[in-house]
């Protein structure tokens, strides 16, 4: 016997959330930044910056971010070398095979001027993944001593600007009632109910299995929740 019965109502909705014909959020992936001299004293930055390009991009723009763990496991289908992922190639092959719509690449060395002044050198490739083009590719330097982070935050907000063309604003995606569930949403953080009337029993807990019954009346809540792999995802209960 299946655990338990949910019923879901589908005529006459009143729905009271955000619009759901929202147009389909672009699917962005941002590897590692590669440490292309293996320094072992900057080796936690190539995860570092990443995470602050994904951050800086997630305060502006909406967009579904690919999971690390998605990303491991296309590289691991295809042989993609994480070593290699900033080179243009590598990286549309992860585009491609991921189901990405940008990819966002790069990589980093250290390097020591005449004064002995540490510099970070960072060179960044955005690509297009349905047209197979380069969107943008730049480098950017700055100290790496106690200024590394805004020297980092310069160039993710070099991004940013690029990524402008491409991704829709947060505050405009808002003001239209679309949701932003799937970007960087929290816990609950978006949160729907719906009144309906006549409808159908939906047993096993997510939908698998139906069958009709009598007209009633009911509502809905729809929230969101984090996946394993950090991708939030929504229940309907």
């Amino acid at each position: 016997m299946l655990p338990f019965t949910l019923l879901v109502f589908l005529l006459a909705s009143v729905p009271l959330s955000a619009k759901d014909d929202a147009p389909s959020m672009k699917r962005v992936a941002i590897t590692d930044f590669i440490n292309i001299e293996r320094k072992s004293s900057f080796q936690y930055l190539e995860s570092s910056i990443t995470d602050a390009v994904k951050t800086m991009l997630a305060d502006i723009y909406v967009f579904a971010p690919m999971s690390r763990q998605k990303m491991e496991e296309v590289q691991e289908k295809n042989y993609l070398y994480h070593d290699d992922l900033h080179t243009k190639s590598v990286a549309m092959n992860l585009g491609l095979s991921g189901g990405q719509d940008v990819v966002i690449s790069g990589n980093f060395r250290i390097v020591e001027n005449r004064g002995n002044d540490i510099i970070i050198v960072m060179e960044v490739t955005i690509l297009d993944i349905a047209r197979k083009r380069v969107l943008s590719e730049f480098t950017s330097k700055g100290p790496a001593d106690g200024r590394l982070w805004n020297t980092i935050d310069d160039m993710s907000k070099r991004i940013a600007a690029v990524m402008k063309s491409v991704l829709p604003n947060k505050d405009d995606w808002k003001k239209k009632g679309y949701s932003t569930a799937g970007t960087s949403d929290p816990f609950f953080g978006t949160f729907s109910l719906g009144l309906r009337s006549g409808g159908y029993v939906y047993r096993g807990g997510w939908g698998k299995y139906f069958k009709p019954c009598l007209p009633a009346y009911g509502a809905s809540l729809r929230t969101t929740f984090p996946e394993v792999d950090g991708s939030p995802i929504q229940r309907v209960a």
